[in-house]
C-alpha cells in the first residue's frame, strides 16, 4: 500500500515538472515568434501556456503569460482584448500572497496597461499609471524598468501636449543614465 503511495506520488510530480516545462517551453516559442514580429502566431501558444498554468495552480507564471498575451494583443491593435486581458492579469495578481513577486509582476502589468491606455487615447490615465510602476520600480532598485517607466511618462506627456514637462523628464532620465548607466546586457531589454 505504502509502495503504490510512493509510485503514484512520483509519478505526479514528474508529471507536474514535464507539464510547467511544457507551459514554459510554449512561452520561449511565443517569445520568439514575438521577437520575429509574428504575433498572431503568438497568440495561441500564450493561450495554451496560461491554461496549462491554471490547471498547475502557477499563478505567478500564468499572470506573467497572460500580462505578455495583453501585451501582444494591444500591439495587433485589438484594444478590447487587450483591456479585457491585462485586467485578468491584474486579477490573477491579487492572488498571489508572496508580496515581491506580485508587487514586481504588478509593476509590470501596469507598463502593459499604461501602453494600452496610451493606444487609446487616454495618455492622462496612461501618465498616472506609469507614474505607480515607476514608484514600484524604485523601490525595488530596478533601475532598467524605473527608466523605461520614465520614458513612457515622457511619451505620455508628449501625447498630451506638455513638450516641456516631457522634455524636461527625458533630460531627468539622460541625467539618470549618467550618474548611473545601465548595463548592456540590460538595456537590450527596451
Amino acid at each position: 500500500m505504502i509502495k503504490t503511495t510512493i509510485i503514484n506520488l512520483i509519478f505526479f510530480i514528474l508529471g507536474t515538472k514535464i507539464a510547467l516545462a511544457n507551459s514554459q517551453n510554449l512561452e520561449q516559442q511565443a517569445q520568439q515568434l514575438y521577437d520575429k514580429d509574428r504575433l498572431t502566431e503568438a497568440i495561441p501558444l500564450l493561450q495554451q501556456a496560461i491554461n496549462d498554468y491554471k490547471t498547475q495552480d502557477n499563478l505567478i507564471k500564468e499572470a506573467n503569460a497572460t500580462r505578455n498575451l495583453a501585451l501582444i494583443y494591444q500591439k495587433v491593435g485589438n484594444w478590447q482584448k487587450a483591456n479585457e486581458t491585462i485586467a485578468n492579469a491584474i486579477a490573477i495578481l491579487s492572488q498571489i500572497s508572496d508580496s515581491t513577486n506580485r508587487n514586481q509582476l504588478f509593476a509590470q502589468a501596469l507598463d502593459v496597461k499604461g501602453q494600452i491606455q496610451l493606444s487609446l487615447g487616454q495618455s492622462e490615465t496612461a501618465l498616472e499609471t506609469w507614474k505607480e510602476a515607476a514608484n514600484l520600480y524604485q523601490k525595488f532598485g530596478d533601475l532598467t524598468r524605473y527608466t523605461k517607466s520614465q520614458i513612457y511618462q515622457a511619451t505620455a506627456l508628449q501625447s498630451l501636449g506638455l513638450y516641456a514637462q516631457a522634455i524636461k523628464k527625458l533630460n531627468q532620465i539622460q541625467q539618470q543614465l549618467e550618474n548611473n548607466p545601465i548595463p548592456l546586457s540590460k538595456a537590450k531589454h527596451f
